[in-house]
């Protein structure tokens, strides 16, 4: 799909390109493996531009290039932010925004067990907790934000723990 749509664009792509790009990407959805293809593209442009080199061969540094532009806190990844900001009411807010921070800060995701442990700052009532706990991973594994299905809690995409890491923990 990725080296169809670079043809169409009439971009090609050094050897292991695609691998990389999806090994960047994390969750490969569709959404997420376009985005960074074509931020990709427009990262190869600009290089094609500085370097005054003419061929559109999509380089390893050019997908390093479009990562970081998306985790830009201006990026298309606000909008993860602005619809809980918007749709959560204290305190469901604070302790959401809490786990998302703890598990963005952690490479390989928590196990139910670390995160209740990292909340109980929020929530010293266990009991309290953990039901606090399960509704917010309800909500995150719904609306995507987060895989609560496996051993380990963690971003269904690398990207979205990456811009979260980035730009909403502090």
């Amino acid at each position: 799909m990725l080296a169809e749509e670079a043809r169409r664009e009439k971009w090609q792509a050094e050897e292991g390109y695609f691998e990389y790009l999806c090994e960047r990407t994390g969750w490969l959805s569709p959404f997420y493996l376009n985005l960074l293809l074509a931020t990709s593209m427009e990262a190869g442009r600009d290089r094609l531009l500085e370097t005054g080199c003419g061929e559109r061969i999509l380089v390893r540094s050019d997908i390093d290039d479009a990562y970081d532009r998306l985790l830009a806190g201006r990026s298309r990844f606000r909008h993860w932010y602005q619809r809980l900001t918007r749709d959560l009411p204290e305190p469901q807010l604070g302790f959401t925004l809490a786990i998302l921070g703890a598990i963005s800060k952690a490479e390989k995701g928590l196990t139910r067990k670390q995160l209740q442990a990292r909340l109980q700052r929020l929530e010293p009532d266990p009991d309290k907790c953990s039901e606090r706990l399960n509704d917010a991973l309800l909500l995150l594994g719904e609306d995507g934000y987060l895989d609560v299905d496996g051993e380990r809690l963690c971003f269904f995409s690398f990207l979205l723990r990456d811009y979260w890491r980035r730009n909403h923990v502090s």
